[in-house]
């Protein structure tokens, strides 16, 4: 399918649908790791659009926040 679906803009955007109503788009995705208190973005990447795509992106985020910070606690939200 992604054959017949190319961008012509950016051929390596991948086709996703944001909900089983929506139609599949090329796209890419954009991730966000915020802190607690303030809501502050600390750590921020997009990558290719994927089934494994939000979970891969989110431990990349905490690996590189581990090495900057001291104490992390992490809350997660599931489909939003």
């Amino acid at each position: 399918m992604r054959d017949t679906h190319e961008s012509k803009t950016d051929p390596e955007a991948r086709l996703f649908r944001r909900s089983q109503a929506g139609p599949s788009r090329p796209s890419y995705l954009g991730h966000v790791l915020t802190e607690n208190r303030y809501g502050l973005v600390v750590e921020a990447c997009v990558t290719q659009s994927g089934t494994r795509a939000e979970r891969e992106a989110a431990l990349r985020m905490l690996d590189r926040l581990q090495r900057r910070a001291r104490r992390i606690t992490l809350g997660a939200d599931k489909g939003y």
